[in-house]
């Protein structure tokens, strides 16, 4: 299992990247964050955060254009959205990381 952040809001709130291996913790809301889709010129992939909100400041931006392999342009969205976007909001205290939660759910891995 590679390691995940999930981060508990002030309100109660549970805030995490979906992955079918991450147990429902309350009721689910899912909103998209990001896009990989195939570049226009057909050289690679893309990847485009979505216009929502959770995404900050850097909601619409290109965050890479024509990457290699769509394993790659996945990748780099998820290490962008969980350094970048979850990590700030850590920082700006919105936020609690709660990461002895994960080696509780999934012990040994």
């Amino acid at each position: 299992m590679s390691d995940k952040l999930i981060t508990v809001q002030e309100n109660g709130d549970v805030l995490a990247l979906y992955d079918d291996n991450l147990p429902a913790l309350g009721k689910q809301i899912i909103n998209r964050a990001s896009h990989v889709e195939p570049s226009p010129d057909g050289n690679g992939w893309n990847v485009t955060l979505s216009n929502h909100a959770a995404n900050g400041p850097w909601k619409g931006q290109v965050i890479g254009r024509n990457i290699r392999t769509r394993r790659e342009a996945l990748d780099l969205e998820v290490k962008f959205i969980q350094d970048i976007i979850m990590h700030d909001r850590i920082q700006d205290h919105e936020s609690v990381q709660i990461g002895e939660l994960l080696r509780q759910i999934f012990p040994g891995e």
